[in-house]
């Protein structure tokens, strides 16, 4: 099935690239466990020649994910990346209110057989994560970062030890859902009902990549809109607070 057809977006494409918005909850590449569950380059392969991935999300996290046609161009893009040659942007939904702007420069270290990573001064890699405050919505604040380099869980990692988790966040902050309930006094609950949570995955969204392009030379700018989830639990968290 094509992209499309799985309400796949596709966000750009040329004879060496294509981009799709990768919705949340799906695996970017396959799981080499269980490689029958439905995964973003398993639905593009099965319409192209070939094709090759140029980075990874997270399966919780929204947004651009990149994708050469070619080895030749994604041997280009592997050395662009390499060179710090490509911008990674991100939306973020996190606990508190950071300062309005800032950057966090601390190695981060693997653990549990790359499962997991903390904040380590001296064992782990250089990391750099930049965040500015977009929104401050009450007990919650909306952030734009940018990614310098691109470590395992950075972004997650980085606002943990800052003191601004993800809002939600199973592995490393304190919810795992947002419940319209827990904040709004007057809710109308139906106790014959079960409240649906407004989000109930990472509060993360990679809302674009800019790069130039190895072969045109073109400035590229690709931008994923924010999904509904996290628009929905901005409008009411700006409701409640």
């Amino acid at each position: 099935m094509s992209p499309r057809e799985k309400a796949i977006e596709v966000l750009y494409e040329d004879e060496y690239l294509i981009a799709v918005n990768k919705p949340a909850n799906v695996l970017s590449i396959p799981d080499s466990f269980r490689e029958e569950v439905p995964n973003v380059y398993g639905l593009m392969r099965a319409n192209l020649d070939e094709l090759f991935i140029n980075h990874r999300l997270d399966k919780e996290t929204s947004g651009v994910l990149l994708f050469s046609k070619t080895a030749k161009t994604h041997k280009a893009m592997s050395e662009l990346w390499q060179k710090g040659g490509v911008s990674k942007f991100y939306n973020a939904l996190v606990n508190g209110i950071p300062p309005n702007e800032g950057v966090v420069d601390v190695p981060i270290m693997i653990l549990d057989g790359g499962r997991r990573a903390k904040a380590h001064k001296r064992q782990g890699k250089v990391s750099k994560t930049g965040f500015r405050v977009l929104e401050s919505l009450g007990q919650f604040s909306l952030l734009e970062l940018e990614l310098f380099t691109g470590r395992l869980h950075q972004i997650r990692v980085h606002m943990l030890y800052i003191g601004h988790p993800l809002m939600i966040d199973r592995l490393y902050g304190t919810r795992e859902a947002f419940f319209l309930s827990e904040f709004k006094a007057k809710y109308n609950f139906k106790r014959w009902e079960n409240e649906r949570p407004l989000i109930s995955r990472l509060s993360l969204h990679a809302c674009a990549l800019s790069f130039e392009h190895p072969f045109t030379g073109h400035e590229i700018r690709i931008e994923a809109q924010m999904p509904k989830d996290l628009k929905a639990t901005i409008n009411q968290l700006k409701k409640i607070f």
